[in-house]
């Protein structure tokens, strides 16, 4: 997956996380606050009910027997009151009005009744006039949602347009440079990004042309070494085969002090190859160093008698 989707990706699932919680916070505190008004209209009345049917069921021994022969609707001023009563099993109890018990238990206002912490039942409270304000305030949070579903379905749009370009403005500069890498992968040493801002895409680039600088000077270190070892190689070979043409033309016999410049050009090939060895263990990392003892100041006398002819020519002394 390329970076501007994984960008856009992460963008879009922002969106509609913060859209999904918005619609959700919106409904549930529309609904919150149409219920408690709902409540609210008819506080005085439940009130009432409320404690008419507690005091029964404490007066009664704590049952409900015979509770269908008190109107308990009694001083209730609305027109055409209705009440729906259950138990704690969710029996019906005790009913009064015309209407269907379930337009009551969908339109009505419901109330548990609890005595010492504890249900013992519930009850239902409804009128017309109140049933028509529950009609409309259950259409308006219908209403809300609609609204903002299709408000928020624009809104997304507009935004995942936006979080698709803006995915595709911050991958640009990667976009710029995986060229530059696939070049610099094929051997391009040398080769520069064009470094165009200041922020870290420009440090990026900035790396990247430093690192192609750099590659490129340890290639050209690296072609003049083996240029140079190849020099080096050359010339104790050219002169062996120079003593050995010469050695094959005479065709006499080969006295041995004939053979020692060759012995000497060719330990100097084999300390050439030893060294080249050596070299490459070192920048494999493989290279051991073996500690011996060693006199000090016999390797000092040593270091001097080398260095003394040096030394003479410049007129400088030496002691120990």
């Amino acid at each position: 997956m390329s970076f501007h989707r994984k960008i856009f990706y992460t963008l879009a699932l922002t969106i509609l996380g913060i859209s999904t919680v918005f619609i959700l916070l919106t409904h549930f505190t529309v609904q919150g606050t149409i219920e408690a008004g709902l409540e609210q209209t008819r506080s005085q009345e439940m009130l009432i009910i409320n404690k008419r049917l507690t005091t029964y069921y404490v007066e009664n021994n704590n049952s409900w027997k015979n509770i269908e022969q008190i109107d308990l609707l009694q001083d209730i001023t609305q027109d055409h009151p209705e009440l729906l009563v259950k138990d704690n099993r969710e029996q019906v109890i005790y009913h009064k009005g015309s209407s269907p018990l379930k337009l009551v238990a969908n339109l009505g206002i419901k109330r548990d009744l609890t005595i010492s912490n504890s249900k013992v039942g519930e009850f239902i409270y409804y009128d017309p006039e109140m049933a028509n304000f529950t009609k409309i305030m259950i259409g308006i949070p219908i209403s809300v949602i609609i609204i903002l579903l299709v408000a928020s379905s624009l809104l997304i749009i507009i935004s995942l347009f936006i979080a698709y370009r803006l995915s595709k403005w911050l991958a640009s500069p990667l976009q710029v440079l995986l060229p530059f890498i696939k070049r610099l992968g094929k051997g391009e040493f040398g080769i520069r990004v064009p470094v165009n801002t200041k922020d870290e895409y420009g440090k990026i680039e900035k790396a990247f042309n430093h690192m192609s600088k750099e590659l490129e000077k340890a290639e050209i270190v690296r072609k003049n070494l083996t240029a140079d070892v190849a020099h080096e190689l050359r010339i104790p070979l050219t002169i062996i085969n120079g003593k050995l043409d010469y050695l094959q033309q005479q065709g006499q016999m080969i006295r041995p002090e004939i053979l020692l410049p060759i012995q000497d050009e060719l330990i100097r090939l084999n300390q050439i190859v030893e060294d080249l060895r050596v070299l490459s263990l070192a920048e494999a990392g493989k290279l051991k160093l073996n500690k011996t003892p060693t006199n000090m100041v016999d390797l000092s006398y040593r270091l001097i008698s080398s260095l003394e002819p040096i030394a003479e020519e410049k007129k400088i002394f030496l002691w120990l």
